[in-house]
């Protein structure tokens, strides 16, 4: 009996061990600043644009072009890719992403944009050093207030979507220097955006914004507001213009 319950015990920890074999993941080694490449290097770097292609040298893949593939999921294969910084998925069949992507430490540009994600993933607020993210064309219509509590996110694209507002926290955000969220059915813009320092170019055509506050027009880098297609007030809108040339509006 005794050596009976032995053996099942001994099975149970193998399966177990195996069972984590299986699963995808990054190998997480300590930050290296020489794998999380600058603009120059980025654009240098080769650009994989199959599975295949990025199996054969796994340590050499920092850009994984995906681009309409017909994904209904992430292949399991994407988690050896520990020096990822660029990861385009753009024009699949997403509708989640896996646990294992909070792992990429090097990851800086994330796009998922015409996939069929109705919530922003969880998982994106995890990982570490996001810089740009586009989430576009997805039937989204709540944006989290943790994805912008990140401290790393400078690029955000949310644009034909479902939106209806914007998070406060989003206007707390002191790093995002572009924003994009043309053809939502946004009304409103809290007089809070004036607290985005950083903030050079904001997209908000096609919406239903009828005004915006002059606190935007405050940010001292603030150089495009693109608001076409909005049932604006001209007359406020014009005194803005007026008012504050050096930020270029277009109406």
């Amino acid at each position: 009996m005794k050596s009976n319950l032995m053996k099942w015990a001994l099975l149970a920890v193998v399966g177990i061990l195996l069972w984590g074999c299986q699963q995808p993941r990054v190998n997480q080694q300590q930050f290296d600043s020489v794998y999380y490449l600058d603009e120059v290097e980025l654009l240098r770097a080769r650009n994989f644009r199959s599975l295949e292609e990025a199996n054969k040298m796994p340590d050499s893949v920092f850009k994984l072009i995906l681009f309409g593939q017909q994904l209904k999921e992430i292949p399991h294969d994407l988690g050896r890719f520990q020096y990822l910084n660029t990861l385009e998925l753009t024009l699949n069949n997403l509708e989640d992403l896996p646990d294992f992507i909070t792992g990429f430490q090097y990851l800086q540009s994330l796009y998922i944009a015409q996939n069929q994600f109705h919530t922003v993933p969880d998982e994106i607020v995890e990982i570490p050093r996001l810089k740009k993210l586009d989430i576009s064309a997805n039937p989204i219509e709540l944006l989290p207030a943790a994805l912008f509590e990140a401290d790393s996110l400078e690029e955000f694209y949310c644009e034909e979507a479902a939106l209806t507002q914007i998070p406060e926290t989003m206007f707390a955000n002191e790093r995002l220097k572009i924003v994009s969220l043309k053809e939502n059915q946004i009304a409103t813009v809290d007089a809070a955006i004036g607290n985005m320092k950083s903030l050079e170019k904001i997209n908000l055509e096609r919406n239903q914004i009828t005004c915006l506050p002059e606190s935007l027009f405050q940010i001292p880098g603030l150089k495009q507001v693109l608001i076409e297609s909005n049932p604006l007030n001209m007359d406020s809108l014009m005194v803005l213009k007026d008012k504050y040339p050096d930020v270029k509006i277009y109406y």
